[in-house]
């Protein structure tokens, strides 16, 4: 592939990170606000200056070729890194900085420890958490719109070109609300199936998980079942609706203190998750961000949730 980099331009990047975003041309120029031909104009005008179909039109919408995934495995951090250079030499930028990180629900409590701690080492940096799917934050990673992502380690697949660092492991748990017909039982694997649950989505690590402890005890449906990674719809759902939510520990720690949910005991549940940070190692971590790191690891380390939320493996998987 003879590239002449002379003439590609930032634009041409922005519009196909934007179309690999999206899924779609057309939703694609609706978020980058211009008009879709001009969209498959400066798609077009890359392809040819690289000399090489990039993106596969679909009925779906449009999706990477091979010669599309190489080249935009290499333009994704490039692009991101553009973008770190312009907000370094921006006017202001030595006095406050922002680091923008994506957050799963398990991670609320990690979190929450090292704000306290960075605001002591940065005291005029402001972090941004944003929630979302593991899917969506490393999409976002790969395009540069967040440094980091703090949760559970995502399934092989999705982490091609980026890197985890395990910090610790994390009990999955059964819950309930005080009073639940279940809750002060001991259930087997086939009575939990039957009851009425509250599960992570199918393509999640922890659901993969679940099934997989009850195909070993020889439980091949479900009965009752909603499908949610939502956390305040799955709380909404455990505590009006009389559903068991199977949740991370550091989810449901707090209520579980406060006596909002009870734990519910089911034979041979020994379920955890690995919680770490994902990063994209073709990008150079600014300062502020190598700071948080630091004080993500002394807090997955130094905290210990009462109940057993998590328990601290210091040795990386």
């Amino acid at each position: 592939m003879a590239v002449n980099d002379g003439l590609i331009k930032f634009r041409h990047l922005v519009c196909l990170l934007e179309i690999v975003r999206q899924g779609s041309v057309s939703r694609a120029a609706e978020t980058l606000a211009i008009a879709q031909p001009a969209l498959s104009r400066s798609l077009a005008e890359l392809e040819e200056i690289v000399g090489a179909k990039l993106i596969e039109r679909t009925r779906r919408g449009g999706r990477l070729t091979p010669a599309g995934e190489d080249f935009y495995r290499y333009a994704a951090p490039g692009v991101a890194q553009i973008k770190q250079a312009y907000a370094a030499a921006s006017p202001g930028h030595g006095d406050r900085s922002t680091i923008v990180v994506g957050a799963l629900p398990e991670a609320v409590a990690l979190l929450a420890g090292a704000m306290a701690a960075l605001r002591d080492h940065l005291p005029r940096t402001a972090l941004r958490v944003l929630h979302g799917t593991n899917a969506d934050h490393l999409a976002s990673l790969r395009h540069g719109d967040i440094s980091m992502l703090v949760g559970r380690i995502a399934a092989s697949e999705l982490l091609t070109g980026l890197a985890f660092e395990h910090l610790y492991s994390e009990a999955v748990c059964c819950v309930a609300r005080p009073g639940h017909a279940l809750a002060d039982r001991s259930l087997t694997a086939a009575e939990l199936a039957n009851a009425r649950l509250v599960l992570h989505q199918p393509d999640t690590i922890i659901r993969a998980e679940i099934d997989r402890y009850l195909f070993a005890q020889g439980v091949t449906e479900l009965a009752d079942y909603f499908e949610t990674d939502s956390m305040a719809l799955a709380r909404s759902l455990a505590l009006d609706d009389e559903r068991i939510w199977i949740a991370p520990m550091g989810v449901v720690s707090r209520d579980l203190a406060e006596g909002h949910l009870n734990s519910v005991g089911v034979r041979d549940w020994h379920i955890a998750a690995s919680v770490g940070l994902t990063t994209n190692p073709q990008r150079k971590p600014t300062r502020a961000e190598e700071t948080l790191i630091g004080v993500l690891r002394k807090t997955a380390l130094a905290t210990q949730v009462e109940g057993g939320a998590y328990r601290v493996q210091s040795s990386p998987i």
